[in-house]
């Protein structure tokens, strides 16, 4: 079985079966990939803290049946500026949603990973303009921004090429409510 080793980016995480994880990863030379995390969720397991939400590491890659098999993680960067504040968190999620939607597949674009790893790793400054440049610099990189669409709010734009609604925003929102 062969396999590769990447930088990544935990995306989003789904339990799968008793003690597995499936996870959507944007790595550095394979583009956004989903692999399957055999194990992890149990207490003795070595890999659970490297393979966490908004955490980057390095990983070896195995090709599965179905999905990549994440085999071995090491953490190279765990943004814990970041985690501190859950409204901070929830815009830091919303990077990695807008990553995950608008990102095809096993298709290479460095640019976007260090987008994204710059952005989350400068985030405690002034999240909120950093938000927005980044869905800029994103939409721009990928095609998506002309001078027409420049004026519009980014967010509902990214929405309409979606075709769906972004789901961070409204746990963003649900949380001032409550605070």
């Amino acid at each position: 079985m062969r396999g590769f080793t990447d930088e990544a980016v935990v995306l989003k995480k789904v339990d799968f079966g008793e003690a597995d994880r499936l996870l959507t990863l944007y790595t550095k030379n394979h583009g956004k990939i989903r692999a399957l995390a055999k194990g992890v969720r149990r207490p003795t397991s070595r890999k659970g803290g490297h393979l966490d939400l908004l955490t980057q590491a390095r990983i070896q890659f195995h090709h599965g049946r179905n999905f990549y098999l994440a085999t071995e993680a090491k953490t190279t960067n765990s943004f814990l500026s970041l985690k501190r504040e859950i409204k901070v968190i929830s815009k830091a999620y919303y990077l990695c949603e807008i990553v995950d939607s608008l990102c095809p597949e096993e298709q290479s674009m460095p640019f976007v990973f260090d987008l994204l790893t710059s952005t989350l790793s400068e985030f405690h400054l002034s999240s909120s303009q950093k938000v927005w440049t980044f869905e800029f610099q994103i939409l721009k990189h990928l095609g998506f921004i002309t001078e027409e669409k420049r004026r519009k709010r980014l967010r509902s734009y990214i929405e309409e090429i979606i075709e769906r609604e972004l789901k961070t925003p409204s746990f963003y929102y649900s949380l001032l409510k409550l605070g």
